[in-house]
């Protein structure tokens, strides 16, 4: 291709675009998107408000054990009746049980969410969970006895409160036994 042959491509300025479609939309077309928006506002409150009154009802129908008056042996039962899927019963009845021992406000579920606040709570238990696990410290011991080793590794947590117990409690006894190994 020559230089002559080629053609030039020209961009227009993106402002300019949108300035041009500012002016091409009516007053009224603007009116009805704040409302279309504003009804998109009320109806999402109300949706959170009305889950979070089922959430409600489903724990106090669960804890009561109420699903019993239309016959339903188990809870899962009374939810294939209603139009509510198992997980996401389950889901409320989690959020609500931490919203009732105070770990959990609903303004923060109408905030983030349903899921997100859960989500949320799995990871504080499981870094709960892992600072419980590094405060255990591990310990390794060589035995010269198999069948002390055996013994020992089925009942580690035995173990534990063992070794625990002698040296809280009977710290003369593990003084005469270490007079004992060292000579």
């Amino acid at each position: 291709m020559s230089k002559k042959e080629r053609k030039e491509i020209i961009l227009n300025d993106r402002k300019t675009s949108i300035n041009q479609l500012k002016n091409n939309c009516d007053k009224d077309d603007e009116i009805e998107y704040e409302s279309y928006k504003n009804q998109i506002r009320r109806i999402a409150t109300s949706e959170i408000d009305n889950r979070i009154e089922l959430m409600k009802i489903l724990y106090k129908i669960r804890t009561k054990k109420l699903y019993k008056f239309d016959g339903y042996k188990k809870f899962d039962d009374f939810l294939k009746k209603f139009v509510i899927a198992r997980s996401q019963a389950f889901l409320y009845l989690r959020l609500y049980k931490h919203v009732l021992s105070g770990d959990l406000k609903i303004d923060e579920i109408k905030q983030l969410g349903f899921a997100e606040t859960y989500s949320r709570i799995k990871r504080f238990n499981i870094d709960k969970g892992i600072a419980k696990e590094k405060s255990i410290r591990i310990l390794r011991l060589q035995l010269e006895n198999q069948e002390s080793y055996d013994f020992y590794g089925k009942n580690a947590k035995f173990t534990g409160y063992f070794l625990d117990r002698v040296f809280i409690e009977k710290k003369d006894l593990l003084e005469k036994f270490m007079e004992e190994f060292k000579s």
